[in-house]
């Protein structure tokens, strides 16, 4: 046990083994990362899976002759088994954990053995304490989490799909973070699945839009409501303005953060539509008091966007150009990767010189006095400082 009174397990061995275990309870096994994180990749659960039989495998096939060549199987095996991931609490940030997932599944885990992992073992100590806190006495931790449970045995155990890291390297492959017999780094190349002509099942990722496989996470792709980062491939990237995760998939159609595309006729269907959200499905008020708020914003900027354009004072363009959702840069500007980890050593906003050229980026030490220029607001906020893009600022003049 660790400070905080909670059980630590030292490998991934062991986790099977304290789930296999255990006779009389039911073992839930909880992923206390992040959604983003858990959808690229996550544990396995160690003894349950989710068996197909070819019973029900027949009901979901709709090729009547398929299921016609069964016969009159009363005693169907099993054909498949699926492992079933772990638990995923749906929160963008662990600040969350407590006053969403804890305080909402606490009571159904009171007499429940409850296995915990987070990167690195810090957030499965404080998850595991709210726990306790909230009288859930079976509480264990994977201690050092993935990033030492890879490292002995890459993508070999457990943990299936590659590693969210906090850092420019954004996500690593189980493999290329695995120690060899020497104790060194082994360099994972994706080359060697290739030359053996094997599949590579290791992405567990699915596209938001289209539910291809796909585990590339990028700073560009960010709900449009909570900016909560979204796995959405290319193809279905390139035929959308704006992208909504999962918790916000239902508002695609009624909430924008860019209105400058929009009709009055189409604002105003906007507007019943988030009222209606607003006064029927987020209720009781107490419970859904952020969400709530946020539809209100919206209704109040939604209404100001109509005002405007009834008053002439603001212009409808209709082959609006996309728009970073962090700078609310046109996408000619910024390519989405201005926050962050992904921020490139030169920033969007850099002011050009007479010539076109970028002025260099002046080195700056600590304690240096440094004085704001006249065009501070635009180099530190991009267009954020302005209602209108530049586009309709121009057309307005």
């Amino acid at each position: 046990k660790n400070a905080s009174g909670c059980k630590e397990i030292s490998c991934a061995p062991s986790m099977k083994n304290a789930a296999a275990s255990e006779k009389h309870k039911e073992v839930v096994l909880i992923d206390v990362r992040n959604t983003f994180e858990h959808s690229i990749g996550h544990f396995l659960h160690p003894t349950r899976s989710d068996t197909i039989t070819s019973e029900n495998a027949a009901e979901k096939n709709d090729n009547a002759g398929q299921n016609s060549t069964m016969g009159d199987n009363s005693n169907p095996q099993p054909e498949k088994s699926a492992p079933t991931p772990a638990l995923n609490p749906n929160t963008v940030t662990f600040s969350h954990f407590d006053s969403t997932f804890c305080s909402q599944n606490s009571d159904s885990l009171k007499n429940k053995k409850v296995l915990m992992y987070c990167t690195g073992g810090i957030r499965c100590v404080k998850a595991s304490a709210m726990l306790k806190q909230r009288g859930v006495e079976d509480v264990s931790h994977l201690s050092g989490g993935i990033h030492r449970y890879v490292e002995k045995y890459g993508s070999s155990g457990f943990y299936k799909g590659k590693v969210f890291v906090f850092d420019q390297r954004v996500a690593l492959d189980p493999d290329s973070m695995a120690d060899n017999n020497d104790g060194k780094k082994e360099v994972y190349h994706a080359s060697k699945r290739e030359e053996n002509n094997a599949v590579d099942d290791n992405v567990v990722g699915k596209c938001i839009e289209c539910h291809e496989p796909h585990d590339e996470i990028s700073g560009a792709n960010l709900c449009t409501v909570c900016r909560d980062l979204v796995l959405m491939c290319p193809t279905c990237r390139n035929s959308r303005n704006e992208y909504y995760c999962e918790r916000h998939h239902l508002w695609k159609s009624i909430y924008y953060t860019f209105l400058e595309r929009f009709t009055v006729d189409e604002l105003r269907s906007q507007c019943e539509e988030l009222q209606k959200l607003h006064d029927t499905t987020y209720v009781p008020v107490k419970e859904h008091k952020n969400v709530r708020r946020t539809l209100r914003k919206q209704i109040d900027k939604v209404l100001a966007r109509i005002k405007g354009l009834e008053e002439g004072t603001a212009l409808v363009e209709k082959n609006a150009k996309r728009r970073c959702r962090t700078c609310f840069e046109s996408e000619e500007v910024c390519d989405g990767l201005c926050w962050g980890f992904w921020r490139s050593l030169q920033s969007p906003h850099q002011m050009k010189n007479d010539d076109g050229e970028l002025e260099p980026i002046l080195a700056v030490k600590v304690g240096d006095r440094v004085m704001p220029g006249p065009n501070w607001n635009t180099l530190h906020h991009g267009s954020r400082c302005y209602s209108e893009p530049e586009s309709s600022r121009k057309k307005l003049r």
